[in-house]
């Protein structure tokens, strides 16, 4: 492997490339369902099936566009830069065009609605997959071991600033479209923007002449997939994820639906989300220093089943408290359980990496973090799938999904506990005479 020296400068373009295409991934993930419910009158039957299909597209496209840009090598851009250019193009249009369905076709014809709907989140998954998998897999070929911390952080930073973004803009979009801008005029400028953030680190970092010998992909996931603690790791990940995917993908709907809020109200709900998540990730992440990763995210879990069965009651029942108060209680406790979920799964399948890597001396933290996206996406399919028909069920549906889904989350936490999330990496290394990680250059 040939290296070079990546300026700082550039390490951040590499980061920044990332805040754009987050942007548009959380605004998919938060507005699709509501945009297409709500604004374009498409069952939330129909929704969910279109959009599970997305996820059972983007499960093969990031594992098969790594196989492909490792087996590509363009004569003037190299290995990863053909995928990166062309993706930040084709991840734009596709997003533009799946919030514009009125100008291409009649909106009130539920059959076509569906038909673009699925094609167009089908693409947006597709080109996701087809950009982010070679821009990840070029970073060790661009950097040196040591450096990659670094360039990590970078990309955690830009990733939290986009999701932000596609938080605010998600929950804001009625107040904003009541202040004369449009769907479209919004998309296009995210689309445009997310272009604009690929192109320096494109432009600016040498691809290098010679790269990295690629393992077999298929022999190095056989070998993946004998790793007893890694499998219960995926099937309970993959439960919880059928809780979350529904959570995520419909609390616009809900909030839009159930809890009435529209306008300023919406972002204020946008705001106390975004506070409580961060807060407990710090919460969160000060407890697993004492009580370690398994205790600490099966309380922030045990908060969030306590929590779901709230939909039930809010709304459809008299309370003491008027809806939206119940609803900013709902959402808060809410957020304190999701954030336990987003703030350690990576870190679950890092110490699952290593332990692996110190038994056999051998690195394979690529596979272990892409094969898991696989399984992962076809239960989010599921659970896309199944709320539609949950949310669309007549008088109950907009409540009934708070304890349905909590099942879900009960069985997942049932099967974490067989998951080793902390490995005692001292007692392996003596066990298997390795005084210190194995070299991963």
């Amino acid at each position: 492997m040939e290296w070079f020296t990546v300026k700082r400068i550039d390490k951040i373009f590499y980061g920044l490339g990332r805040l754009g295409s987050t942007i548009l991934l959380s605004l998919v993930t938060l507005a699709t369902i509501y945009i297409y419910t709500d604004y374009y009158h498409l069952p939330a039957t129909w929704n969910g099936i279109a959009n599970g299909i997305g996820k059972v597209v983007i499960a093969f496209s990031g594992f098969i566009m790594g196989y492909i840009s490792d087996k590509t090598v363009h004569p003037k851009l190299g290995r990863r830069k053909p995928y990166v250019i062309s993706g930040s193009v084709l991840l734009s249009f596709s997003f533009i065009m799946l919030f514009v369905p009125e100008y291409f076709i009649p909106v009130g014809n539920q059959i076509l609605v569906f038909i673009y709907e699925t094609v167009f989140v089908s693409a947006f998954n597709f080109f996701y997959g087809y950009l982010l998998t070679p821009y990840q897999a070029w970073m060790p070929e661009i950097t040196e071991p040591h450096e990659r911390v670094e360039v990590s952080n970078y990309e955690n930073t830009f990733n939290l600033m986009g999701n932000i973004v596609g938080i605010v803009f998600s929950f804001g979009l009625g107040l904003f479209l009541e202040m004369g801008l449009t769907l479209a005029q919004i998309v296009i400028v995210f689309g445009i923007l997310e272009i604009i953030f690929y192109m320096p680190a494109a432009i600016r970092i040498r691809e290098p002449t010679k790269y990295i010998k690629q393992p077999n992909i298929f022999r190095e996931m056989m070998i993946a997939l004998k790793n007893r603690n890694y499998v219960i790791w995926i099937l309970a990940r993959g439960l919880m994820s059928v809780t979350f995917a529904f959570i995520t993908s419909f609390v616009l709907l809900y909030v839009s639906d159930v809890l009435h809020f529209g306008g300023i109200d919406t972002l204020y709900f946008a705001a106390v989300l975004l506070i409580i998540v961060v807060t407990f990730f710090n919460v969160w992440y000060q407890l697993s220093k004492r009580w370690k990763i398994k205790k600490t995210m099966t309380l922030s879990l045990i908060v969030l089943i306590f929590a779901l069965p709230l939909s039930w009651f809010i709304g459809r029942v008299p309370m003491p408290l008027d809806t939206k108060l119940m609803g900013y209680i709902f959402i808060a406790l809410a957020a304190v359980g999701l954030s336990g979920y987003w703030l350690f799964p990576y870190a679950i399948l890092a110490n699952i990496a290593e332990a692996d890597e110190i038994v056999t001396g051998e690195s394979r933290a690529g596979m272990y973090t892409g094969f898991d996206s696989i399984p992962l996406n076809f239960f989010q399919a599921f659970s896309l799938a199944l709320g539609g028909f949950i949310w669309d069920l007549p008088e109950i549906g907009h409540y009934i999904w708070g304890p349905f889904y909590a099942i879900f989350l009960v069985i997942g936490l049932i099967v974490f506990q067989y998951v080793e999330t902390d490995p005692d990496f001292d007692a392996l290394r003596a066990k298997y005479g390795r005084t210190t990680v194995p070299n991963q250059s």
